[in-house]
């Protein structure tokens, strides 16, 4: 019976150690006494490791890697670096780029930058009335407004003609040349709050009153089509100011013709532009404007640009509010795949009121995650105790300090009155055209979004393990650049006296192949201010070229370089010649040049460019047997060395300064 019980205990206790081998959180390695799991190491080697299958000794080879990385985080720790400011900031930056994506919700994100995409996919025709509402206008007079432009939507409703009645009320300026017709336009070119209800419509349909920041608006949606994308076009335009005579009107319709005529003929775009255009700026480029879509440009000119079908068609004279204008295209872009676009769309989201939608939506999955609870009215009581002074960023809190009590709890935390006059008092600023009981729910609204929000962002490292693996990557990675910058690389390039030690005990791993001692001789055009070649060889340059080469060929031995260099120079000189004379001296080895490489190293002159206006000589002087690299000449090699040297000597005294522990039977479950 006590065999059995025995081998019972045994069998259980092997049991055991299988399931805590197995166990993600099985301590792999310590390192100094600190544990590392096993999950952490795989997920680490997994990650660098782009071999399809594990061997052990890739495994071992990165266990080892794995631990000198470690032991270097340690030892940055032991030094306090992780207790910087310049350490605690930057990953305190890296932080906050790596919590973004969890602090949005990702399905309302996703839902709203494919709604904004579908939108720039579609361009709409609307017209629209506007009642003029200030925003912070006085609720009697925002009642008023409203009732008034229900009752124009009434009219609407029952027949009457839009255009008739929009000239009639409507507060927009523009009305009396429109008729309340704003034109085709697409997602992001209108205010939020109006391009949400313009494109919810069907057409020849009205909407509801849609309040944004100018007043009242009520919008009709007459046409629909696919976006067409950007154009980029020139033009040349002749300007006919608003209140012109006839006769002048006529003469500027006369000249555009005539510029026609020319294109007509053959004429240069580009330098009729310059010649003729009112529109200096553009002329000088050709009359190039930059990329533009929909809505960019007043109607007759963008519709004149978008009809125009072939690189380089230009159009008939077209007639704007600004005078005449031919315009020809340069490129034409359809609007790009979502995956293009993806990140434009969302810089404009930052920039747009939807754009706060995906926080708002996380807020509320939150609350009810957590379990919000909220007193009824929560700002009843703050509408008499704060002050008109917190518009004008003056409140001090002083009028409201005698508020007690709960506002909301959630998670086991309670969020109080006070809490509230706090974030008030610490986010006052001045503001305009709002009341203030709109201002206290905007500013109440804010502070609970960022009271969830700053609570969800404290749980990221408990909540998501990814976030914390990130979180730990960053933070050794960066304490690992710090130590190893100050105890390898940056060491290696100032110690001077270590280097030059290590150069010299090495100095024999750093040699020169064979080489050869080679002057290059070349005779060139000079080239023009624009960097073109000149091509015109004159007699003058044929005879400069002939003196030159017949120097070279008789004096190459007996000269120096620099004697040969300096009666090149006369002769072009006397010539009169445009040409540029040069000598490179320089020892050259295997793969430095390759018309140096394709010739026999032995001493003597090579040509190796001969034409009409260009010659070019390879003079080989002698051939130069392998030698040492100087410490100059080699440093680049000899300094990456010495950093690989000082960087085995640390590790060696880290493993003698730090005890290391590896679990091979947790070790031998790695896959």
């Amino acid at each position: 019976m006590k065999g059995k019980i025995y081998l019972l205990i045994v069998s259980l206790c092997f049991f055991s150690q299988c399931i805590a081998q197995n166990n993600d959180n099985a301590v792999l390695l310590t390192v100094d006494g600190k544990p590392v799991t096993k999950a952490e190491f795989e997920r680490i080697y997994h990650k660098n490791n782009t071999n399809a299958t594990t061997d052990a000794k890739s495994l071992d080879d990165y266990l080892d890697l794995f631990i000198n990385f470690k032991l270097k985080v340690t030892e940055a720790m032991k030094q306090g670096l992780d207790t910087t400011k310049s350490f605690t900031n930057e990953l305190s930056g890296y932080r906050k780029q790596l919590a973004k994506p969890y602090l949005v919700d990702p399905d309302a994100d996703d839902k709203i930058l494919h709604q904004a995409y579908d939108r720039m996919k579609e361009e709409i025709k609307c017209s629209h009335i506007l009642l003029e509402v200030k925003p912070d206008a006085k609720p009697e007079d925002t009642l008023a407004a409203y009732n008034k432009i229900l009752k124009i939507r009434d009219r609407l409703i029952k027949g009457e003609d839009f255009e008739k009645v929009a000239k009639e009320v409507s507060d927009d300026k523009s009305v009396s040349k429109n008729g309340g017709n704003i034109g085709y336009f697409a997602g992001f070119q209108m205010v939020f709050p109006f391009e949400d209800a313009a494109y919810k419509l069907n057409t020849g349909e009205i909407s509801a009153p849609v309040r944004t920041r100018y007043g009242y608006h009520l919008i009709k949606l007459t046409d629909r089509r696919q976006a067409r994308g950007q154009v980029k076009v020139g033009h040349i335009m002749i300007t006919v100011p608003a209140d012109s005579s006839d006769a002048f009107k006529a003469k500027a319709k006369a000249r555009i013709f005539e510029v026609y005529d020319k294109l007509k003929k053959g004429g240069d775009f580009a330098k009729l532009a310059l010649e003729y255009s009112d529109d200096k700026n553009s002329a000088k480029k050709g009359g190039e404007l930059p990329m533009f879509g929909t809505g960019r440009m007043v109607p007759e000119f963008e519709e004149a640009s978008f009809a125009l079908k072939n690189i380089g068609d230009y159009s008939e004279p077209v007639k704007t509010d600004f005078g005449w204008h031919i315009i020809r295209l340069i490129d034409k872009q359809p609007l790009g795949s979502f995956e293009d676009i993806k990140h434009e769309i969302k810089s404009k989201l930052s920039k747009d009121l939807r754009g706060n939608q995906s926080r708002t939506s996380l807020v509320n999955k939150l609350k009810k995650e957590y379990a919000f609870t909220e007193i009824p009215k929560p700002l009843s009581e703050f509408y008499t105790a704060v002050d008109d002074s917190i518009l004008k960023g003056r409140w001090n809190g002083e009028s409201a300090k005698n508020l007690k009590g709960t506002l909301f709890s959630f998670a086991g935390k309670t969020l109080n009155k006070q809490d509230f006059v706090e974030y008030l008092v610490k986010n006052k600023t001045k503001t305009v055209n709002t009341s203030k009981n709109d201002f206290l729910n905007d500013m109440y609204k804010r502070f609970t979004e960022e009271t969830f929000i700053n609570y969800e962002d404290s749980r990221l490292e408990d909540k998501y393990p990814e976030f914390r693996y990130l979180m730990s990557e960053y933070h050794d990675g960066i304490l690992l650049f710090e130590l190893t910058d100050r105890m390898v690389w940056s060491k290696a390039v100032k110690d001077s006296t270590g280097l030059q030690a290590f150069y010299d005990k090495n100095k024999n791993n750093y040699k020169w192949s064979d080489r050869v001692n080679s002057t290059i001789f070349l005779i060139s055009p000079a080239k023009s201010d624009t960097g073109k070649i000149k091509t015109e060889i004159s007699k003058n340059n044929a005879k400069a070229l002939d003196k030159i080469s017949k120097l070279i060929e008789k004096r190459y031995l007996k000269d120096s370089d620099d004697e040969i260099t300096k009666e090149a120079n006369n002769i072009i000189i006397k010539c009169k010649s445009d040409y540029v004379f040069t000598a490179t001296d320089y020892k050259y080895s295997k793969g430095d040049n390759p018309k140096v490489d394709s010739l026999k190293w032995k001493p003597g002159i090579y040509p190796s460019i001969s034409d009409k206006d260009k010659k070019m000589y390879i003079v080989i002087k002698n051939s130069i047997p392998p030698e040492i690299k100087t410490l100059k000449e080699a440093k680049g090699l000899v300094t990456a060395d010495y950093q690989t040297f000082l960087e085995s000597e640390w590790i060696k005294e880290l493993r003698t300064k730090y005890k290391v522990t590896v679990d091979k039977s947790v070790l031998s479950t790695i896959k």
